[in-house]
């Protein structure tokens, strides 16, 4: 049985870019709809009964310190990297002992492909 999908609900929180007056970012928070959970593999919210999500939610530092919450970040995704919180120029490698690693200039973290690219995914 196919699922139905519905676009997820979003909160925008407009950012100054850091280092460029002349520049701010858009931070979205996204909400998969009722009944449905986000599912990695798919890229989109799904049926709960069709998810495996068994990590629990992570809400992100409010003192706006990733690196102080690492290893709570990295807790379910050892061997992988994670999006930076809040810094499309940063991502997250999820080791045993995780740490952040910043973009070369100009270019961001695109979780889609796993790589530094021109789009922030």
């Amino acid at each position: 049985m196919a699922s139905s999908f519905s676009a997820p609900l979003s909160d925008s929180i407009y950012l100054p870019y850091p280092g460029d007056c002349n520049l701010y970012y858009e931070k979205i928070t996204l909400r998969c709809p009722s009944n449905t959970y986000w599912s990695i593999a798919l890229q989109r919210c799904d049926n709960i009964n069709n998810s495996n999500c068994s990590t629990p939610i992570i809400n992100p530092p409010s003192d706006n310190r990733p690196e102080d919450n690492l290893d709570k970040l990295c807790a379910h995704h050892l061997g992988t990297f994670i999006p930076y919180p809040g810094d499309c120029s940063r991502f997250i490698q999820c080791d045993y002992i995780p740490f952040v690693k910043i973009c070369p200039e100009y270019l961001y973290w695109n979780s889609e492909l796993l790589t530094c690219d021109k789009i922030c995914i």
